[in-house]
C-alpha cells in the first residue's frame, strides 16, 4: 500500500461513500454524545471519520469500523503500544488549534490535529497527552477548551505527523523503535527532523530533559522548561480561576 504524503493535502473523495455510510451508522449510536468538535454544523462522526481516514491513508493503519455503544473510549488508533486520538477541525483559518475539554479523562498518548476542508484533509501537527493536559485554556465561542495552536506546534517542531507511526518520513522499523523509546522515556519527546526554527538558540530534535520553571511575571504559571532548546514547551499557561 502506497502511503499518502502527510506534507500535502489528502484527497478523501475516493472513500466518500464508505465514510458517509459509516458516519450514519455511528450517528445513530451516539446521539447526544459530548464531543470536542469545533466550528462545525456537520455530523460529528462525519468530521471525525474524515480525520481518521486521512491519518489512515498517511500511515497505513486501519480505521476501526466496529460500532461501539459507548464510542471509541477516547482513542482511534494504536501502534507500538502508543494510543492515538485524532482531532478533526473544520476551522479554515491558518492558525487552527488542537483542542480538548478541560477535565476530560485523557487516555491517548498522542493527539493528532487534522484540518478538514470539504473532502480534503491535511495533517497539521500533534501533541502528547502531557502537553495537551497542560495547554492554555481558550474559548473560541463554544466553551472553554484546552488548546494548542498550529503556531505553538511549529515552535515545538511538532507541526508534522507523529514520528512513532509509519509515514512517508518514517519506516515501520524506525516507527516501532521510536514508539518503544518514547514509552520508556516519558520525560523526553521525540520529533521528526525539521528545519531550525527562527529565534531558537538550538535546534531540538529530542525535547527534554525537562524541569519546572516559572516564566517572568506573576501572571504566568509554572511550565515545563526544555533544557535542550530553552523553550517553555512552545506555549505559556496563564493562571485561570
Amino acid at each position: 500500500m502506497k502511503l499518502a504524503n502527510w506534507e500535502q493535502g489528502i484527497d478523501l473523495s475516493p472513500h466518500r461513500a464508505e465514510i458517509e455510510a459509516l458516519s450514519k451508522l455511528r450517528e445513530k449510536q451516539k446521539k447526544g454524545y459530548r464531543t470536542s468538535k469545533q466550528f462545525s454544523s456537520d455530523a460529528t462522526n462525519l468530521t471525525g471519520l474524515k480525520g481518521e481516514y486521512a491519518f489512515s491513508m498517511c500511515t497505513g493503519l486501519p480505521v476501526d469500523k466496529e460500532l461501539r455503544r459507548n464510542g471509541d473510549g477516547g482513542t482511534d488508533f494504536v501502534y507500538g503500544h502508543l494510543l492515538y486520538d485524532i482531532k478533526s477541525s473544520l476551522y479554515d483559518g491558518v492558525n487552527v488549534s488542537l483542542m480538548e475539554f478541560p477535565g476530560k479523562r485523557m487516555l491517548a498518548h498522542v493527539y493528532v490535529l487534522v484540518q478538514i476542508k470539504g473532502w480534503n484533509a491535511r495533517i497539521i501537527g500533534w501533541a502528547s497527552r502531557r502537553q495537551l493536559r497542560h495547554a492554555n485554556r481558550k474559548n473560541f465561542g463554544h466553551g472553554e477548551r484546552l488548546a494548542i495552536s498550529r503556531t505553538e506546534m511549529q515552535e515545538l517542531g511538532q507541526d508534522t505527523i507523529p514520528p512513532f507511526v509509519p509515514s512517508t518520513s518514517t519506516s515501520k522499523k524506525h516507527a516501532i523503535e521510536r514508539a518503544e523509546y518514547q514509552l520508556k522515556n516519558t520525560d523526553e519527546i521525540l520529533i521528526l527532523d525539521a528545519p531550525s526554527i527562527a529565534g531558537n538558540k538550538k535546534k531540538c530534535r529530542l525535547h527534554g530533559p525537562f524541569e519546572v520553571r516559572q516564566e517572568d511575571g506573576e501572571d504566568w504559571k509554572e511550565a515545563m522548561y526544555c533544557k535542550s532548546c530553552g523553550s517553555f514547551y512552545g506555549y505559556r499557561r496563564k493562571v485561570y480561576s
